[in-house]
């Protein structure tokens, strides 16, 4: 729960130590409206003009679903990398849908290093678009991580081994130090913290028209209110997945030959309007934020400050204010199925088992440690012979799974052993 006492500073409006009650108070007092970014004051960055197509093409190459900041940094990125003949479809405004909601931080601590290296490739191609003059709110904050228990620690200084070894600015911090660029906190009850010099802030909406713009400017069309309301396949040869013929709008059809979903939190949706029905796993959660007046006296130089232990957020905004964001706990379930017979999941492994065997399957496999092995001989291969169970010595470019023994020939793990040359 969120800790009363955590801030000194009252403004923050953390008082309250149930989180039904902050939940409440954080609706209510919600200071912006469907027009307005929470993350800067509104029209701070203006809006670049667009032109846009009015009216839908019978037929194009690639159709994109959804006019928000994903739909639009496709259309660009695929425009930026010689695609042509791209529709982006909008069913209202762009960036009317959730784009407007988001609190536009980026933050280099993710769950995966994949993620990591996508926020790190999202700063620089902001930081570009800063420098080559579109106003997209870009502003190197910084991330403050807050410790309030040993273990959130010790995990913020592995986080900070990852980081560091990808070039990214970053520094732990003790309590003195947290202390100096927070001089409003308690400091009894944190253990550290880990400050990220690299995080940043962008406008989201201001970015999603950005790219608007410089995906029309590569030819992309980009029609507005027009929803899509059918996804039409036509039937393969067995084995093969269905193949996408033309998209149904509420503006008439449209031939296309690729189908891009980027319609967030009306994904799932469209998902099922196909024909056949897709499940895209997406599920939209309630996302409770506040943003408060101008505070007299307020620290020049603070960073984003993200306290995981509690699940909240502050962000520093124009003009002293603050946006202050909050998650609830996931309740724990009152009855839970057990693990006699078939488990719950069980017919989840067996969809994807047979998407697998029908398609091309990509795994994230990011999180596996790797190690490269190589030798002037076969002394690599002869060695990998002794340690592993299976047998190592295949032709270039198989892939062998196999177990690795200790000495006494006890199984200590499993892996995959990816023969890239001979030696």
């Amino acid at each position: 729960m969120l800790q009363h006492n955590l801030f000194s500073n009252g403004h923050f409006l953390l008082k309250s130590k149930s989180h039904y009650r902050i939940s409440s108070v954080l609706r209510r007092l919600a200071s912006y409206d469907q027009h307005e970014s929470p993350t800067l004051p509104h029209l701070t960055h203006a809006n670049p003009v667009l032109t846009l197509t009015d009216i839908i093409p019978s037929a194009c190459q690639i159709v994109i679903a959804g006019g928000g900041i994903i739909g639009q940094s496709v259309a660009y990125h695929l425009s930026e990398y010689g695609a042509k003949d791209i529709v982006l479809l909008e069913k209202a405004k762009l960036a009317s849908g959730s784009t407007w909601q988001s609190a536009g931080q980026g933050m280099h601590i993710q769950n995966t290093l994949i993620q990591t290296y996508f926020t790190k490739y999202s700063r620089e191609l902001y930081k570009k678009l800063h420098d080559q003059g579109h106003d997209v709110g870009f502003s190197e904050k910084g991330g403050l991580w807050i410790a309030q228990t040993a273990d959130r620690l010790h995990t913020l200084k592995r986080q900070y081994a990852i980081i560091k070894a990808l070039d990214i600015d970053c520094e732990l911090l003790n309590i003195d130090k947290i202390k100096e660029r927070l001089p409003f906190i308690n400091s009894h009850e944190i253990w550290g913290g880990l400050l990220i010099k690299d995080d940043f802030m962008v406008d989201p909406v201001p970015l999603a028209l950005a790219f608007a713009k410089l995906a029309i400017d590569k030819g992309v069309k980009i029609i507005e209110d027009c929803a899509v309301t059918e996804i039409l396949t036509e039937k393969q040869r067995a084995g093969q997945y269905d193949r996408i013929t033309s998209v149904v709008t509420s503006q008439g059809p449209i031939k296309c030959d690729i189908f891009i979903n980027c319609t967030g939190l009306w994904a799932r949706e469209l998902g099922y309007r196909s024909s056949p029905g897709v499940r895209i796993p997406t599920q939209a959660c309630e996302y409770i934020c506040l943003k408060t007046k101008p505070i007299a006296n307020f620290p020049k130089r603070m960073p984003i400050v993200h306290n995981p232990d509690e699940r909240f957020y502050l962000q520093p905004l124009a003009n002293d204010a603050v946006l202050v964001g909050g998650f609830l706990r996931e309740s724990k379930p009152i009855y839970k199925q057990g693990t006699f017979g078939k488990a719950r999941w069980f017919n989840i492994v067996k969809r994807e088992y047979n998407a697998c065997r029908k398609g091309v399957a990509i795994i994230d496999m990011t999180s596996f440690t790797k190690y490269e092995l190589k030798s002037a001989n076969r002394s690599v291969v002869d060695f990998l012979q002794m340690l592993c169970a299976n047998n190592i010595d295949k032709p270039i470019g198989s892939v062998i799974h196999t177990g690795m023994l200790n000495e006494q020939g006890g199984y200590e793990n499993d892996c995959s052993v990816i023969r890239l040359d001979q030696y």
